[in-house]
């Protein structure tokens, strides 16, 4: 008898595969460098080369004639190494009776990197070209990235997000991604322009909760822009000449992570709901619903658990209201590890994975002239298993698990430099894997 996995059933299976990996999410202690509850007199920053001391400010917890808090210094160093501009932040303190006073020491990573491109993505392969990333564009926290790459694909695009908007609490991402080249999933040269923005506010102090917002005008063309499909000749387009896509959607987020990027301990869900088309205007027409769930669990200083599940449901029927460019394609170093690339396909997906990770070399810092620059080794190993489907639901036969192992380099402004090596659990065929970034970070927001 055939197992169907309908659309509901997923969030809950997502909440009953992360929530052990919740369990003693407080993360690792840490020094508390001064008394609890003494009263702070003064507050220096050193080690600021080029950030602005506004920018640290809009994070401190612990501010002159307040209480010292450990808790709010734990609070600010993980919020604070989370702007990925400091290889280290430390606090030191001065007693006097019970007054304190604290010096905050910052070890800035270097402002600017011009580094070589490689990139592997399900869709298009391998592609090379030049990147330049601003860490700290103008000393605001910022990040700004600009990239060129060729190959597989050919492809220019610049990006500039942060984790302040205006000051305040918060995060944004803006993109514009151009792709001129040959589209191997659909077998024609793909021209097309994407404008994008995701931003998050926090409801509540701790910023564990709050609402997201999303907005895309996607334009596409295609030729030729028909395919075969079942013996039969589809539109990849929706109307003649190419599709304008604008895309609104919203949802909410909860994170407890101890930290946005390397996470140790905590959890992150967050649910969204997307207008694609419709009412905005285009030939498009269909709803998207999307669960993304993480948990991180410490096992010791030097290892961890990590559970994640990704959830995307489009609500459309293929070639009339939802065109053959907006599938999902698994495969490869950001998706199913130990498969090709575009090794399977769908309009709707569910991506799950459990991993195991050691510290080989814990976290250290390399001076680089005035600046400085931090890494560590990973080694890991894990559980891969996705379902694509079209239509309401998924058959048996479309779930598709994997395992793999590797060595994973930690770095910053790409997070992780991935080396795997995995296989399909069916039978023993290894493919070697590479990759940048967290999977779950891009998995979640590669274009197709």
């Amino acid at each position: 008898m055939k197992a169907l996995l309908y659309p509901i059933f997923y969030p809950i299976f997502f909440s009953v595969f992360l929530i052990p990996t919740v369990t003693n999410s407080q993360g690792l202690s840490t020094e508390c460098p001064a008394p609890e509850g003494y009263r702070i007199v003064k507050v220096e920053l050193q080690g600021l080369r080029q950030t602005h001391p506004t920018v640290i400010k809009h994070i401190l917890e612990n501010h002159e004639d307040s209480a010292f808090s450990c808790a709010s210094w734990k609070l600010e160093r993980d919020r604070l190494r989370d702007l990925d501009i400091f290889a280290n932040v430390a606090l030191t303190a001065q007693t006097s009776g019970d007054s304190v006073w604290l010096t905050y020491h910052f070890r800035e990573l270097p402002p600017l990197l011009l580094l070589p491109n490689i990139t592997e993505t399900d869709q298009d392969g391998l592609s090379l070209g030049p990147t330049v990333v601003a860490l700290n564009l103008l000393g605001t926290g910022s990040r700004m990235d600009l990239l060129a790459i060729f190959g597989g694909t050919t492809e220019y695009q610049a990006e500039i997000s942060g984790r302040q908007i205006f000051g305040h609490p918060g995060e944004f991402d803006v993109a514009w991604t151009h792709v001129n080249s040959y589209n191997p999933y659909d077998s024609a040269k793909e021209n097309s322009q994407r404008f994008k923005t995701e931003d998050f506010w926090p409801l509540i102090h701790s910023q564990h909760f709050g609402i997201i917002g999303y907005a895309e005008s996607f334009y596409i063309q295609l030729n030729p822009d028909t395919l075969t499909f079942h013996d039969a000749r589809m539109p990849l387009t929706l109307r003649p000449g190419g599709d304008w896509v604008p895309r609104v959607g919203a949802g909410f987020r909860w994170d407890t992570r101890d930290r946005a990027y390397l996470p140790r301990s905590g959890f992150f869900a967050e649910t969204r709901l997307t207008e694609n088309g419709g009412v905005l205007g285009g030939p498009a027409n269909f709803w998207e619903e999307l669960v993304d769930m993480r948990g991180y669990l410490p096992l010791s200083t030097r290892q961890g658990l990590v559970a994640d599940g990704l959830y995307q449901y489009r609500y459309g029927v293929l070639g009339q209201n939802l065109g053959f460019y907006d599938i999902f394609h698994v495969g490869g170093a950001n998706t199913l590890r130990g498969y090709s690339e575009n090794a399977f396909e769908g309009q709707n997906e569910c991506l799950l994975n459990a991993e195991y990770r050691f510290d080989a070399l814990p976290e250290k810092v390399q001076f680089l002239g005035p600046w400085r620059l931090n890494y560590g080794v990973q080694l890991v190993a894990g559980v891969d298993a996705v379902s694509l489907w079209n239509g309401k639901s998924a058959l048996q036969e479309e779930y598709h698990p994997a395992y793999y192992g590797g060595v994973d380099l930690l770095v910053p402004a790409l997070e992780r430099i991935r080396l795997e090596v995995g296989s399909r659990i069916s039978r023993l065929d290894l493919q070697v894997d590479f990759g940048l970034f967290e999977k779950t970070t891009i998995q979640r927001y590669r274009n197709r």
